[in-house]
């Protein structure tokens, strides 16, 4: 029986929707005919296909792996993150973002969780919080506080430390899963549309009104 659509997971060729690599967006795929064959070894095919967003138009490269049946997605070019620049985004921040979802293409769980705890802290000090300090969950309170992060994304942010935190120690809280790691990375896609993307758009609409911004 073939799986329901899931618009939260990547798209692959058993369920061509979900969120764009390139433009972030849930969007549904068209797939490109002739897939290319990797390997067939240990009972596990591999192949190459190409996904087209139907909204903007940018091509995903996916790498399949057949088990149980279906093939699945395991590699995504571009990496689901990377396509998501906006010039509103510091540079830092954006830097820290794509070496996390680096980490999520080669399915390192663990060390994507922990790079982006490390783009929160970029964040949280670009936002105005205190560098110097060694304690994410002060600075994050601190922020909230003064007005520079709203409640609503401090609850987000706390989450992203937490979650970072059990990806630096699998030792003690277990390790990172994929679902956790895509789930994150959803999270602070998100944190970053609502604290640089979301308020430029808004001054650019207004300029373009000639209204204040």
């Amino acid at each position: 029986m073939t799986p329901p659509a899931d618009p939260d997971t990547l798209p692959d060729s058993s369920d061509p929707s979900g969120p764009c690599p390139r433009c972030g967006r849930i969007s549904n795929f068209t797939i490109h005919p002739n897939p290319f064959p990797l390997l067939f070894s240990n009972g596990w095919a591999e192949q190459a296909v190409m996904l087209t967003c139907m909204g903007c138009q940018g091509t995903t490269v996916v790498i399949e792996q057949r088990t149980g049946g279906r093939l699945g997605g395991v590699h995504w070019w571009p990496v689901p993150g990377i396509g998501r620049r906006h010039d509103s985004i510091p540079d830092p921040v954006a830097e820290r973002m794509d070496e996390a979802a680096r980490c999520l293409a080669v399915r390192a769980w663990n060390a994507s969780a922990v790079m982006m705890r490390n783009v929160l802290y970029t964040i949280i000090e670009d936002r105005g919080g205190d560098p110097s300090s060694s304690d994410l969950a002060a600075g994050i309170k601190k922020l909230v506080a003064d007005g520079g992060l709203s409640p609503a994304l401090g609850e987000w942010a706390t989450h992203t430390r937490l979650t970072g935190n059990a990806g630096a120690h699998p030792d003690v809280f277990g390790d990172v899963t994929e679902e956790d790691a895509l789930d994150l990375l959803r999270l602070i896609q998100q944190l970053i549309d609502a604290i640089y993307v979301m308020p430029a758009n808004i001054a650019k609409a207004r300029a373009a009104r000639g209204l204040p911004t």
